[in-house]
């Protein structure tokens, strides 16, 4: 049996168990675990085991005291009635659990004793009063003693057991140090342990072998001096102190003094073991030698110096972390220096454009060891550059991944590569473009390459039906071919060679060939390339040209026109044999000769002076000369160039002759139309008034030479016989000018004061030899004695007659009064009864036009909008279900219900022109445009038209039917536009008793045969298909002008354009916005 002693001693050995050789815990089972608490517990007392024992019996007591509190209070609660033991079994059970047999056994002795005094009868005193009470107690007091010895069997088994693990473990611990020293004896790697006062403790073989001396020798040796060199010692302090300091193991370099004097570079691992009283222990180290890294990293000192003058940017980084080393290289290509970039990540100090994603990249690396290709980096500048990187992943000496990084700024070469890449497809594009064909052939003769131009110029299908085919085979004549190379020998390059080709049909065609050698980079000639020019068309052109020019020569030497060339020595260089005769030669002795010298007599005429002035003003010079050495006259047209001139002349005696004799005649004309009782005017085609006698001058009171009909018309109005007015061209000169004939028609004319004079007029349209109008004459006289001397035997004459019928009629007047009278009344009676009728029926005809309306806009509207909707739905609810012709069909409804509907509109529109009626008011034309062009602004705007218009009056009417009149005509003329964007200018002329409209477009234009048709209803001249619409436009146009008391019609040229006309009448016309009217 072990005692309480037995469990604080081995408690208190597996305490110091913990101390281990490496300051490595040893591990505990599971059971220990389970009583770590009890153990901790413990060990609170383990210095006064007494002490324990004490508080073991004492707590005891006071848990018992506690469950009898508890009794009490539960018994003041709830009245008597609760069980005697009832929280005493619980407390015995757990003193029993905690502390073993004793403490047990003196919880149940001291519950029975408690029981007994307190609560049992007779309470107060040490005695049972029933034999139940009795058992009662002797039955807990079996229980009590039963469950502690219980639990001191459990605790000392489970001592036991604990001391059987502790053994267990501390054998282990044994091996375990056994197996690591052994371990530690044969390592490679040095190890040491040392006391502070200079002692080695344990050390291994490789040890030994590091210092040169044996274990014995080891063991009589100060570490501290023998082993470190008097200038390591300080630095060896610093460490061990900072050791001591932090308690964190250090690692340091320095060397170690070895047994034959030599010095060997170490690196040391130092850990500390604290003793109890928290003074060092002992150190253990671990050694390197570090000569081999010495030297590795002397050679990478001196590597990174040639890495500094090398002209790639080569640096280092983690692979998880910023970058290590940084050469020159690096700081010239990127501008970053070497204190700037270390340390930090390379592709965010570069902002680095991988062509993967990055760890992408580092997955490849790290699985690779390397990696090449192309990144984008870029400047400290803010430049982008293209570097070909080489990436190698390796190892330092501690084990950290290094990424090498070496890169080449290649941003140069990728120019030129895509300024080669572009060239290259320009020039494949200009190839494959070529109008000329593009021909190689190795230096075999066989091609390699050609353009699509040379495959269909020489009618092959392809261009790789062409490769491979002898080059030679694509002359007529194969010693072309030798001919050519032998020239390409001998010049390097050949221009415009001339050749007769060979198509693959056989049929030929004449060339004209570019070549030259293709060579390779050591200057071999690898072949040829070759440009070929189809010259067909121009040897046919060279050849109708030398014909063409035989012909003009034949033609100027046979023509009766002087024609001769000038250079500028003013030698001859040409003349024709009409010239030369002129002057007295033959052609062939003027060619060569001076001018001046050959043909003296023109020296200081009006000749010379423009022909020196044509040469030295390089301009032409047309003028007419009278010849000096014949009485004659020549025009001479003169053409200067850079070469010298060329002269044109012809015998004008004729024309001049011609000219004198018609100025007399002119003469003579005047005279006699100047002293003509008749008035004479001359007027232009283009209405200008060329000429007007002094009679004319007389009549009219001014002169009116030099103006323009029109002016002339607004200063002196000659109008009808009866006052009225000629309508425009309509007039004797308006149709003179238009080829009619006017003899002798009255007129009244109105002088600038005011006063009317009778006139008799004629006049007469005035031809030139191409049988065109190029004036009119009009001729008239004063008839204002003739008309009086008429007007008084008129008034006589109708007197006369008055008095005589007067007396005949008197009588019949009689007569007839009661006949009349009955008459009149019946022709009243009859006459009321057919207005009647005629009302009823418009009152009919106006019922059935309301009722049509109704029918149009909703009964016909309805159902159509039904075909429409279902149709859309059905196209949305099946559309991926149908095939290409339903879609068709449906889409055929939906645009004819569409186009049904717009019929259905505008009748409905058509009919409401007669039975909407609006009261008329003032509208200002201008606004109303703007209204229009605002409501076709889409139409106008896709098809990038024009509107413009003049000034123009405010009008009487309907507001929304002139803007409908308006809307119809514009958008038909932007509907029927041609190839040019719509222009549309809308223009007004204000009359006396009415205004003119026009809309004027330059569209395609209406064929003469259907202007007259197009206004009625459902008239078209165009299929659906050509342009949109139902036919009605035109025709409301026509109803609303007359419902405005107008007219409207159209001129138009097909293809030209076409103007609408309309008038307004004057009752509906308020003002001119010019305010002339």
């Amino acid at each position: 049996m072990v005692d309480n002693e037995d469990k604080a001693r081995i408690i208190k050995e597996e305490q110091n168990s913990k101390s281990a050789y490496l300051k490595k815990d040893l591990e505990t089972s599971e059971s220990s675990d389970q009583v770590t608490s009890h153990n901790h517990f413990i060990d609170a007392f383990q210095e006064n085991y007494w002490l324990y024992l004490i508080f073991q019996y004492i707590g005891a007591v006071l848990l018992i005291i506690l469950a009898f509190g508890i009794y009490s209070f539960l018994t003041a609660q709830f009245g008597p009635g609760l069980p005697t033991y009832i929280l005493f079994y619980p407390a015995v059970i757990i003193v029993s659990l905690l502390w073993g047999f004793g403490p047990g056994l003196v919880a149940t002795v001291t519950s029975l004793s408690v029981a007994d005094i307190w609560i049992l009868p007779p309470q107060g005193q040490l005695s049972i009063a029933s034999t139940t009470d009795l058992v009662g107690l002797i039955l807990f007091l079996t229980f009590g003693i039963l469950i502690s010895a219980v639990a001191e069997l459990y605790h000392r088994n489970r001592i036991k057991a604990v001391a059987y693990d502790k053994e267990n473990s501390l054998r282990e611990a044994r091996k375990e140090k056994e197996f690591l020293a052994n371990i530690l004896e044969h390592s490679s790697q040095p190890f040491a342990i040392g006391f502070p006062d200079g002692r080695l403790g344990l050390f291994n073989h490789a040890f030994e072998e590091l210092t040169g001396y044996t274990k014995q020798e080891l063991n009589t040796i100060d570490w501290s001096d023998a082993l470190t060199p008097v200038e390591w010692r300080e630095k060896e302090s610093q460490k061990l102190d900072e050791l001591h300091r932090t308690g964190q193991p250090v690692r340091y370099e320095k060397e170690y003094v070895r047994k034959d004097g030599s010095r060997v570079p170490i690196e040391l691992f130092v850990d500390i073991n604290m003793a109890a009283d928290g003074n060092p222990e002992f150190y253990y180290s671990f050694i390197s030698d570090i000569t081999k890294r010495q030297k590795d990293e002397a050679d990478l000192k001196r590597q990174a110096a040639l890495l500094d003058v090398s002209y790639e940017a080569i640096f280092s980084w983690e692979y998880d972390d910023g970058i290590i080393s940084w050469n020159v290289g690096a700081e010239k290509l990127y501008g970053f220096s070497n204190e700037e970039a270390i340390g930090h990540v390379s592709h965010d100090l570069l902002k680095t454009n991988f062509p993967i994603e990055f760890k992408d990249f580092l997955k490849i690396l790290k699985k690779n060891g390397n990696w090449a290709g192309e990144l984008i980096h870029t400047t400290r500048d803010g430049r982008l550059i293209v570097v070909e990187s080489r990436q190698q992943l390796i190892k330092d000496f501690s084990g950290k991944l290094i990424v090498i990084e070496t890169n080449r700024d290649i941003t140069q070469r990728k120019k030129m590569e895509q300024l080669l890449k572009d060239s290259e497809e320009k020039y494949r594009t200009i190839l494959d473009n070529l109008q000329d064909a593009y021909i190689q052939a190795d230096s075999n003769g066989i091609i390699t390459m050609v353009s699509p131009s040379a495959a269909s110029m020489y009618n092959y299908d392809s261009p790789n039906k062409m490769i491979g085919n002898y080059i030679k085979n694509l002359y007529k004549n194969q010693l072309d071919r030798d001919d050519l190379l032998e020239n390409l020998e001998k010049l390097g390059n050949v221009e415009d060679y001339e050749s007769v080709a060979l198509r693959k049909d056989g049929t030929t065609f004449d060339v004209s060939l570019n070549s030259q050698f293709l060579y390779d980079n050591e200057g071999q000639i690898q072949g040829t390339e070759v440009f070929v020019r189809d010259i067909t068309e121009r040897k046919n052109a060279e050849k109708a040209l030398r014909v063409s020019e035989q012909r003009i020569s034949d033609m100027i030497e046979s023509i009766s026109d002087y024609i001769y060339a000038i250079d500028s020595d003013w030698n001859f260089i040409f003349v024709n044999e009409t010239a030369a005769n002129d002057v007295g030669y033959e052609s062939s002795e003027l060619l060569g000769k001076n001018i001046w010298s050959a043909v003296d007599k023109v020296v200081g005429t009006e000749l010379e002076t423009n022909f020196r002035e044509a040469m030295d003003k390089r301009e032409i010079k047309l003028f007419d000369w009278e010849t000096v050495y014949t009485d004659s006259y020549k025009e001479f047209t003169v053409y200067p160039s850079a070469e010298g001139i060329t002269v044109y002349g012809k015998d004008i005696t004729k024309r001049k002759k011609a000219e004198k004799q018609l100025k007399i005649e002119n003469e003579r004309l005047e005279t006699i139309l100047e002293t003509n009782p008749s008035a004479v005017i001359i007027v232009e085609a283009d209405g200008n008034i060329s000429y007007i006698n002094q009679r004319a001058k007389d009549i009219y009171g001014i002169n009116i030479t030099g103006m323009d009909l029109s002016t002339a018309i607004a200063k002196v109005k000659a109008k009808k016989i009866d006052g009225s007015e000629y309508s425009v061209g309509d007039g004797p000169t308006g149709r003179a000018l238009k080829g009619q004939m006017v003899r002798n028609e009255e007129m009244i004319l109105e002088q600038p004061d005011g006063t009317v004079i009778p006139i008799l007029g004629s006049a007469a349209p005035i031809y030139n030899l191409e049988n065109q109008i190029i004036s009119a004459v009009v001729i008239f006289d004063d008839i204002t004695q003739i008309k009086q001397e008429e007007w008084r035997k008129q008034k006589m004459l109708e007197k006369e007659q008055q008095l005589t019928e007067e007396l005949s009629a008197t009588n019949e007047e009689l007569q007839a009064t009661t006949e009349e009278l009955k008459t009149s009344n019946e022709d009243l009676i009859l006459a009321q009864n057919s207005l009647m009728e005629m009302v009823t029926k418009l009152k009919t005809s106006n019922k059935e036009l309301e009722q049509f309306a109704y029918v149009a806009s909703h009964d016909l509207q309805e159902p159509l909008r039904m075909v429409a909707s279902f149709t859309q739905l059905l196209e949305r609810r099946y559309k991926n279900h149908l095939d290409d012709d339903a879609n068709d069909y449906i889409d055929f409804i939906v645009e004819g219900a569409q186009r049904m509907k717009d019929l259905i509109d505008d009748l409905l529109a058509f009919s409401r022109l007669n039975t909407e009626v609006h009261k008329f008011e003032p509208i200002l034309v201008e606004v109303a445009l703007d209204d229009v062009s605002f409501n076709l602004k889409s139409s106008i705007e896709e098809n990038n038209a024009t509107i413009t218009y003049d000034p123009l009056p405010t009008i009487n009417g309907d507001p929304s039917q002139i803007r409908q009149l308006f809307q119809n005509l514009i958008s038909n003329a932007i509907k029927f536009h041609g190839d040019t964007p719509p222009k549309i200018h809308v223009s007004a002329q204000e009359l006396d008793d009415e205004c003119i409209f026009g809309v004027t477009d330059n569209g395609i234009g209406i064929n003469q045969n259907h202007q007259e048709q197009i206004f009625s209803i459902f008239k078209r001249l165009h299929t659906r298909k050509d342009y949109e619409g139902t036919g009605i436009g035109l025709a409301i146009c026509k109803r609303i002008v007359e419902r405005h008391g107008g007219k409207i019609w159209v001129e138009s040229e097909e293809g030209n354009g076409s103007t609408f006309y309309f008038t307004i009448s004057n009752n509906q016309i308020v003002n001119s916005s010019n305010g002339l009217y």
